[in-house]
């Protein structure tokens, strides 16, 4: 096998062939999965090879760091002992974003193929940034001596590539050259500043690496350009720092010509001279930046970025371009000027940086800024911080405003704790002072927990400085709050602090800082009101609240309580004398509480309060007057009081709110004063509905309470009310209570609980009342849900008799939906389920609809169901009732309130549904707009009698029966028929009258009949109705009215002369709607039949003559005396004639 050694030089290996490793070169792998590679091109970066064909590559792209692979040369002969060996090779040098990775090759000189004993001969790393630094990506030529030759000696030469992540390493044209020994040196390589670099310091050093050849010493030269080169150095080091700087803006030309005995590398050859520029000394990056506006006018400091090198610099700034007038060439040693005085507000500043280097001046670019209009607030300031929720223009600081953290809105607050320990907060400037100027300011300290309702004790440390400054940057304390001064309370304390007496000066303006320290403890410190005020010598009178409006109030109830403030804001003493009293025209409808002596004196911002209530008797405006005397002459200071008595009772059951409109004299109490109280809110985007929010900290504890309700013993009325939350896994608590005044402590009476509440959509909450005694109460909805619960709802909230509804619909798309609560239907002892359908609808009206069951204000035998719909003109709509009652009706009656009642049948004109669950009518276009009442027979085969005021049946002693009836009215009428059955069954009923009846006895408007049935038996019932036939052949039923004659359990016989005159029990009883007053009489004679309440009032009488003895009876239809139906009850009936009285009970029950 042929020998590898190297014998002959310069020997090159370009990698062109594509063997690899090449003849007598050996690689190793220290780490990493691959290593030295032969390349034809690569990328990251993409080159390809300096020469040929191929070239040397290692992937430090790909390969992780610390990666390393080696490759060994063959031996090279190095055997003259008169030679010196060197190794010379081309590398790529590239920056790329990877520049901070610094992939390099190390080269070692062994005389064995090993790294173990390998001396370094040096480093080229690929970053052509870093040593040695190069002027750009490329190729790049690099040489290293290995050392002298001696006889039988071999050297190896090793390429160690390591990685560190970064771009790939390339190598070529590696070269192994010997010269003969005792030369001149090699030229200097590795230049720095690089060949051709700009923007050099002008402090920079320079300097360069030894090209090879043993060089002892270096010789420097420095020129503006080649031709004028000097030498301004000699020395053995590589680096040279020059005495001076170098000029700014200006170009050189260098170069270094390495020498040993044997003479200067310029001897053997030329030399490379070197050039770079200077950077031009213009300062940058101003503070202000160029063309900054509104800005501060105290920040008196300006700066720029420091030049390197520069001695000192010069500062030039004026009012208008170029000029000097504020600053004329101020000469500063740092890149920072600081004005003596604050700048000109609302002014633009032209200013200049010129550098300076010895005697050097460069000046810079013209810079402008301009100020901000000025700040400074005259006296008397006040913020309240009502204005936003962020901090007032020009205030500074690390407080923050929030709405929850002033007296009585918005406020400055800061939560400090250990990890925040320290707050300030500073003032616009402020003034002129005067010698009597003082601030004033309200503030607290509260526990973070429970905030607002637990007070902070202050501990040591715990502080509340009191600051001010003239010149906006060095504050002077002029007082401290801590805890040997500070009151522990959670309401707000007032402090006022003189100023003119604390290190200024009349004139001055000033900024004041609050500045607060940490001690202990985890609070809220809050700040409100903060007022810069002139305290004159003499008293001043105030008094806050200037004036009060209480608003409306129900009547017969108290406000609450208005605190007036009287206070000397000024100097001496000012007395109030006599006392405060109310004066005015309804001074009797406000209250005044007074606790002071009098003449009251009050030195310096010493204060007294009095409190007035509104306290309203009647209904309408009131006003009055606080009159305060004080002895600046006597001044007489009357303050307006105003309110208006308002009557919200609820009188009129059933009653609605469904809170589409207002809330008018209902009570909302935030009973932990959490900030968070029920509302009328937006519930779903149409519908208003009262809601309240969570706390995060706090359980929720508040009410809202209805307006007075006026209430009558031993009648039971039913709440019903909506209520839901907005999420379920967020269970909500709501009770409703009962009392006898609008506050927590009298609603003692539990009606309802809701809890936990989860259900997302309304649910119907129920509750009943009876009260024991006749009078004014209150019922209150409380939310205690715990403490970071979510939203509760509560909506529709209605009062109603028994039998009975009240509900609302919201009209959309013309069209309103309102579905009542069941009621009950007693003839079927079970609740009774209704809705209805409005179509029609112009606008967006809320319609509220009543559902009762024969209300006693609709005077008309057999009504049952009933509503009464309001809120809109219902001429032209179409009306569906689902009734429900489980027949077809005969027939429905309709009116606009109070008017005449309308016949509607299943074959009436407009009637498109009629059937034993539903019916559906257009209400015609040409009805007036009102209320519109609808009523519903009890039961089937009923009729309604809408013209009729009276329709009754007496039995005389002869065992015949007295029918007469009143018509109100009678137009195109023609007459009357009366049909009898033994059962309650029109369509079989006889026809009893041979004739039309159609002559009647007038009586004013109204017209009465009379008929007589002959043909009656003892121990039966029977069932009459009455036919009304207008001229046109339609007709229409009244009735039926039951009769009963004896005893219907015994067989039908003709009646006997009584023995006995008696009451007997009436039948049916109880009854719905007409019973029968049995009695007989032994002899003829008067007798008086009386109807009266369990009040003792009487309902109704009946006042007969019989001419002779025998048993007789009343019917009675459950009408009082004007013929409207009276309620559900216990009714007393008393038999009176000339020798006789009796009385017995009998039972309505609807």
């Amino acid at each position: 096998m042929a020998d590898p050694t190297i014998t002959e030089f310069p020997h090159t290996e370009s990698f062109d062939g594509t063997a690899f490793p090449p003849f007598g070169w050996t690689h190793q792998i220290g780490s990493g999965t691959t290593g030295w590679q032969r390349s034809t091109g690569s990328s990251y970066p993409t080159v390809s090879p300096y020469s040929g064909a191929g070239m040397l590559y290692y992937n430090s792209y790909s390969l992780s760091d610390g990666s390393n692979a080696s490759l060994f040369s063959p031996p090279i002969d190095a055997g003259a002992a008169d030679m010196v060996y060197s190794t010379s090779f081309w590398m790529y040098r590239y920056k790329s974003s990877y520049s901070s990775y610094t992939d390099k090759v190390e080269i070692y000189s062994n005389t064995t193929p090993s790294l173990t004993g390998a001396t370094l001969l040096g480093t080229i790393i690929r970053d052509y940034d870093q040593a040695p630094v190069e002027a750009g990506n490329g190729w790049y030529q690099y040489t290293f001596e290995i050392g002298p030759g001696a006889e039988n000696l071999t050297y190896y030469v090793i390429f160690k590539a390591i990685s560190n992540y970064g771009y790939n390493i390339n190598i070529d044209e590696i070269s192994f050259i010997r010269v003969q020994g005792g030369n001149p040196p090699n030229p200097a390589i590795n230049p720095s500043p690089g060949n051709n670099a700009t923007s050099v310091a002008i402090n920079t050093n320079l300097s360069w690496s030894s090209g090879g050849g043993a060089p002892t010493g270096y010789k420097i030269y420095l020129g503006k350009d080649a031709e004028s080169m000097e030498l301004i150095a000699n020395q053995t080091e590589t680096v040279f720092d020059p005495a001076e700087n170098l000029l700014f803006g200006s170009s050189y030309s260098w170069k270094v010509d390495p020498y040993n005995e044997y003479g200067c590398a310029s001897d053997a050859g030329e030399i490379p001279v070197w050039n770079f520029s200077t950077v031009n000394g213009i300062a940058i990056s101003p503070s202000p930046y160029n063309g900054a506006t509104n800005q501060d006018a105290t920040n008196l400091v300006l700066n720029w970025a420091d030049v390197a090198g520069a001695s000192s610099y010069k500062v030039k700034a004026g009012t208008s371009s170029g000029a000097s007038d504020l600053v004329n060439m101020a000469s500063v040693t740092e890149s920072q000027y600081t004005h003596p005085a604050n700048w000109p507000y609302t002014t633009t500043i032209y200013w200049t940086v010129f550098t300076l280097n010895g005697t050097q001046e460069i000046q810079g670019t013209e810079w402008s800024f301009t100020t901000a209009a000025d700040p400074t607030r005259s006296i008397p300031y006040l913020e309240d911080f009502n204005a936003s929720t962020s901090l007032p223009a020009n205030w500074t600081g690390t407080f923050s405003v929030s709405s929850s953290h002033g007296v009585s809105s918005n406020g400055l607050y800061k939560n400090l704790w250990s990890s925040s320990t320290s707050a300030y907060v500073t003032t616009p400037p402020v003034g002129p002072l005067t010698d009597n100027t003082t601030l004033q300011f309200d503030y607290r300290y509260v526990e973070y927990s429970g905030y607002p309702n637990t007070a902070h004790t202050l501990v040591a440390g715990d502080k509340l400085e009191i600051q001010i400054s003239t010149d906006g940057t060095t504050f002077t304390t002029i007082h401290t709050i801590d805890s040997s001064n500070h009151t522990t309370s959670t309401s707000f304390a007032t402090c006022s602090v003189p100023i003119t007496q604390a290190k200024v000066s009349q004139g001055d303006i000033i900024k004041a800082k609050f500045l607060a320290t940490w001690g202990g403890g985890d609070y809220y410190l809050d700040i409100d009101n903060v007022y810069f005020r002139h305290i004159s010598a003499e008293p001043v009178f105030s008094v806050t609240p200037e004036s009060k409006a209480f608003g409306e109030l129900q009547i017969n109830t108290v406000s609450s309580a208005q605190v007036f403030t009287i206070k000397n804001d000024g100097g001496g003493t000012l007395t109030i004398d006599p006392a405060i009293e109310l004066i005015g025209t309804n001074v009797d409808q406000f209250l005044l509480t007074d606790t002071n002596s009098y003449p009251c004196e009050l030195g310096s911002d010493e204060t007294m309060t009095v409190s007035v209530t509104f306290a309203p008797t009647s209904i309408g405006e009131k006003t009055a007057y606080l009159k305060i005397v004080d002895n600046l002459s006597k001044t007489e200071h009357n303050i307006p009081l105003t309110g208006t008595g308002a009557d919200y009772s609820i009188s009129s059951i059933p009653y609605l709110n469904d809170f589409q409109s207002n809330i008018n004299g209902w009570t909302v109490l935030d009973v932990n004063d959490d900030g968070n109280e029920w509302e009328r809110l937006d519930e779903s985007g149409s519908n208003m509905a009262m809601q309240i929010s969570y706390n995060y900290y706090e359980a929720m504890d508040d009410w809202f309470i209805t307006p007075p309700i006026n209430l009558t013993k031993d009648i039971t009325y039913n709440i019903r009310y909506e209520y839901r939350v907005d999420v379920y896994y967020s269970s909500e608590n709501l009770g409703v209570y009962i009392g006898s005044s609008p506050t927590p402590a009298d609603l003692t009476t539990l009606l309802d609980d809701q809890s936990p509440l989860t259900n997302e959509e309304f649910e119907i909450g129920t509750a009943s009342f009876t009260p024991t005694a006749t009078g004014i109460y209150y019922i209150g909805f409380y939310g205690y849900s715990d403490a970071n619960m979510y939203n509760l709802y509560v909506d529709n909230f209605r009062i109603t008799l028994a039998g009975s509804d009240i509900v609302s619909g919201i009209t959309s798309g013309g069209t309103a939906n309102p579905d009542p609560a069941p009621i009950y239907n007693p003839v079927t002892g079970n609740p009774l389920d209704t809705s209805l359908t409005i179509e029609g609808i112009t606008g967006t009206p809320v319609i509220t609809v009543i559902t009762e069951w024969a209300p006693p204000a609709v005077q008309l035998p057999n009504v049952g169901l009933s509503f009464v719909l309001s809120g809109t003109n219902f001429s032209g709509t179409t009306i569906t009732i689902n009734h429900n009652l489980g027949f077809v009706p005969e027939q429905i009656a309709y009116r606009i309130e109070p008017g005449t009642w309308n016949i509607l049948t299943a074959g009436s004109q407009g009637v498109d549904l009629w059937n034993d669950t539903s019916v559906t009518f257009n209400l015609p276009s040409t009805k007036s707009a009102g209320d519109l009442g609808i009523v519903f027979p009890q039961q089937e085969g009923q009729t309604l009698p809408v013209t009729l005021s009276n329709f009754a049946a007496v039995v005389t002693s002869e065992n015949f029966v007295n029918i007469a009836w009143l018509a109100e009215t009678e137009t195109n009428h023609s007459g009357y028929n009366i049909f009898r059955n033994e059962a309650k069954d029109l369509e079989n009923a006889i026809k009893i009258n041979a004739q039309l009846i159609d002559q009647g006895t007038a009586a004013g408007t109204q017209i009465s009949y009379f008929y007589t049935d002959f043909e009656v038996y003892t121990n039966q019932v029977y069932y009459y109705w009455l036919e009304s036939i207008a001229l046109d052949g339609t007709n229409e039923f009244y009735g039926p009215l039951t009769v009963t004659i004896g005893d219907p359990t015994q067989e039908p016989l003709p009646p006997v002369v009584p023995m006995v005159t008696k009451l007997y029990n009436a039948f049916p009883n109880p009854f719905n709607p007409n019973t029968n007053i049995r009695y007989s009489l032994k002899e003829a004679g008067k007798v008086k039949i009386e109807i009266y309440n369990m009040k003792g009032q009487k309902i109704k009488s009946y006042n007969q003559e019989h001419s002779s003895p025998g048993y007789y009876q009343i019917s009675w239809d459950g009408r009082d005396e004007n013929g409207r139906n009276v309620a559900s009850g216990i009714y007393l009936y008393r038999l009176t004639t000339a020798n006789y009285t009796s009385a017995k009970k009998m039972v309505l029950a609807k």
